[in-house]
């Protein structure tokens, strides 16, 4: 094994349990804690889209919008949590060759991810103003399963260009 692949393989589960603590760190957030997050960023949208489109909207209005705004930005939130430690988990687990074949190796890490929001989800239960739901889980295997997709198709577009460039001939 080169030096270079060892390097790869030594630092490969960083950004993984990284991603895995940050996401711990937020749903031990207080129910309070983790509205006043999202509440924020919801607030920053609708007043940046105020500005943008020239909107002159009232207070009551605003409020209507942020409170609108809540779950699609929670949700849209997991969902990019999960996506991302799928990507960090499929690097990892290809870094070691888990799984072999390619299709392995994406189920793995799929099944790791799942895996991972239900004990999310678990943890939640003992946080104050906080529940565990299986609908999270489905919303958080979601977010996988869109970035699983997305990383198959590079994958498979980076390979057919690179088998096209092969059999150029000049």
């Amino acid at each position: 094994m080169n030096s270079r692949k060892k390097k790869w393989k030594s630092w490969s589960w960083i950004p993984m349990v990284s991603m895995m603590i940050l996401i711990f760190c937020f749903s031990g957030q207080t129910g309070d804690e983790s509205g006043g997050l999202s509440g924020g960023i919801c607030q920053f949208l609708v007043e940046k889209t105020e500005d943008i489109f020239s909107l002159h909207l009232s207070e009551e209005e605003k409020g209507q919008w942020i409170e609108k705004l809540q779950f699609p930005v929670r949700k849209g939130a997991h969902m990019g949590e999960y996506a991302l430690l799928f990507s960090f988990v499929l690097f990892h687990f290809s870094v070691w060759e888990w799984g072999k074949t390619r299709k392995r190796m994406y189920c793995y890490s799929f099944l790791f991810t799942v895996c991972f929001a239900m004990t999310d989800e678990f943890h939640q239960l003992f946080i104050s103003g906080r529940a565990g739901q299986i609908r999270d889980v489905g919303i958080d295997a979601l977010g996988s399963l869109i970035m699983a997709i997305i990383v198959w198709n590079l994958g498979k577009m980076l390979k057919n260009r690179k088998e096209n460039k092969k059999h150029l001939t000049f």
